[in-house]
């Protein structure tokens, strides 16, 4: 594409000499240097993006590359054997792009691990975070397990404190804990996370 001479005038390759060359007063954005121009701009593919130079005569295309490049990926978090655990993290790092104020995104992402099937990424009450950038290496992902439902409780007849009534701490008179109503939420094994930031 060429314009007037105060616009850039786009050349993928260029070789001196016959019908006096090129101007010199105007600018030019190229794909390599030629030490018969001046005032020359090299395209360069930056993140995420793909140059392809189709010879003379051809075109030069532009391309995005996967959806954003080395900002997207995903990881494996573990929550650990069974029973579990209400808490896990994942460090990602290779992020050289990434400084303190980027935005980052996380989710669970419904592919089948060892432990759990695609369908099961799908239903558990897993929430994931990003945080605890570090620029210029990569970030923290988090997963908790939102569930409300707690374990199974213990029979309190299970939980005999008798002596511990006796020598005057806490505990019913008959000697019996009341029922704590379970031992929490907890998700065992590996799930997969996907990530993006910008």
């Amino acid at each position: 594409m060429t314009g007037s001479r105060d616009n850039y005038e786009f050349f993928a390759t260029l070789s001196p000499g016959g019908g006096g060359g090129a101007p010199t007063n105007a600018s030019y954005v190229v794909i390599g240097l030629n030490g018969t121009l001046t005032a020359e701009r090299v395209l360069t593919a930056g993140a995420g993006i793909s140059i392809t130079d189709g010879g003379a005569g051809g075109n030069v295309t532009i391309a995005a590359t996967g959806g954003g490049g080395a900002n997207v990926g995903t990881a494996t978090i573990d929550f650990g054997s069974f029973p579990g655990s209400s808490h896990a993290t994942v460090v990602v790092t290779g992020q050289a792009g990434i400084v303190a104020g980027s935005i980052v995104q996380a989710w669970i992402r419904p592919v089948a691990t060892a432990d759990h099937s695609a369908d099961e990424h799908m239903l558990e009450t897993i929430k994931v975070f990003a945080s605890d950038i570090v620029a210029g290496t990569g970030f923290t992902v988090s997963a908790f397990n939102a569930g409300t439902l707690n374990e199974p409780p213990q029979d309190a007849r299970a939980k005999d404190n008798v002596s511990a009534v006796r020598a005057g701490g806490p505990g019913r008179q008959d000697g019996l804990t009341g029922d704590t109503g379970g031992e929490g939420t907890r998700i065992y094994g590996q799930w997969t996370v996907a990530w993006q930031w910008s």
